[in-house]
């Protein structure tokens, strides 16, 4: 309970997100790969897909509410890279996206954090930006995620009914 109050209202405070600086081992792995490198060797995406590719987070919450709203019989946690740490029990889902995340921050720094990381995003949102807070593109997302619960709050034995019917 106090990692999840720290989490979140330490950012919200100091404008510095504690918990991919400072307790992410997926974060720090990547950030400790992308020094090995030399800067030659980085790449730089192109805007736009860079742009395309930072709306991949929000979009993952999206799945998480739906998801977790609709009670969807799915193990999130086999879709997260941290449980690839613990190698021995982790599914290949797991392994993959942690090993892919890894490979793409030794050329791309921390791009899993920035590409792919729907904890971070969730985090981000909660995050104060001080007094050039306007409302932005998270703040859109976000938006549309309460919209997307609401929706699925008002309609869930329907929609629950129809996806438990193709399962």
């Amino acid at each position: 309970v106090l990692l999840v109050a720290a989490a979140l209202l330490v950012p919200w405070t100091t404008r510095q997100p504690l918990y991919c600086l400072h307790i992410c081992p997926h974060g720090m792995a990547q950030e400790w790969l992308g020094r090995l490198l030399p800067p030659r060797c980085r790449m730089r995406l192109h805007p736009g897909i860079a742009n395309g590719l930072r709306w991949l987070p929000p979009l993952l919450l999206a799945c998480v509410v739906f998801i977790v709203m609709m009670e969807v019989p799915i193990d999130l946690a086999a879709v997260e890279p941290f449980d690839a740490w613990l190698w021995r029990s982790a599914g290949w889902a797991t392994i993959i996206i942690a090993v892919v995340g890894l490979v793409a921050a030794l050329f791309i720094p921390q791009a899993y954090c920035k590409y792919g990381c729907p904890t971070g995003a969730l985090l981000e949102f909660v995050r104060s930006h001080g007094a050039q807070d306007k409302f932005g593109k998270r703040d859109l997302a976000a938006l549309l995620m309460v919209v997307l619960a609401a929706l699925l709050h008002w309609r869930h034995d329907a929609i629950h009914a129809w996806i438990m019917a193709q399962l």
